[in-house]
């Protein structure tokens, strides 16, 4: 784990110092990790294997053909927030990646954050994404490297950081009651 965050230092700061009291630490339930769809990528519906969690998205990186501008997003603060996020798209264009809760579709705007109760039905799809092939045929035809290729398939990557949080309406108790019941693997219960 420690090698890992040393390669996301600003990250790990964030995770240690911002959010570490709503973390769902010392429970296998409890994750923190970055997720990464690349075009025609879908997550099919599934739901979360419990309610004593909910789920924060923080968009580490979001294609620049991005949906325009989300309206404000009334959970800026999500770190500290207890509900879920509301903030619904509509006229969302065709290539970008989505978050479907329930019936509310979501899209990612770098920077910023929301929560949801991962207990829901939810999925993820992010369609092929329509570019002039042209341009990249006629490069490799004239013995162009392949780097602009590779940057621009690294351009289309989707990354956020996903972080478990404790249900905010667990009381501490019930928080310890569950991490001594389903511990993180290598932990033992007293």
């Amino acid at each position: 784990i420690h090698e890992n965050m040393m390669q996301c230092p600003q990250t790990s700061n964030f995770v240690q110092t911002s959010i570490s009291g709503l973390i769902e630490e010392g429970c296998i339930f409890g994750n923190v990790f970055i997720s990464v769809l690349e075009p025609d990528t879908v997550i099919e519906r599934h739901c979360g294997p419990t309610n004593v969690r909910h789920r924060l998205h923080f968009a580490l990186q979001i294609p620049s053909t991005a949906a325009p501008p989300a309206p404000p997003n009334e959970y800026k603060n999500c770190p500290t927030t207890t509900r879920t996020a509301v903030v619904t798209t509509t006229n969302i264009q065709p290539d970008i990646p989505t978050l479907t809760v329930l019936d509310q579709t979501i899209t990612w705007t770098e920077g910023e954050c929301f929560v949801f109760d991962d207990s829901l039905v939810h999925s993820a799809n992010y369609p092929r994404r329509r570019r002039n092939t042209t341009h990249h045929q006629n490069d490799t035809k004239h013995g162009v490297s392949d780097k602009n290729t590779m940057e621009n398939k690294y351009e289309d990557v989707r990354a956020v950081l996903i972080v478990d949080l404790w249900h905010p309406e667990l009381s501490t108790l019930e928080r310890q009651a569950i991490a001594e019941l389903y511990p993180t693997l290598g932990r033992r219960r007293r």
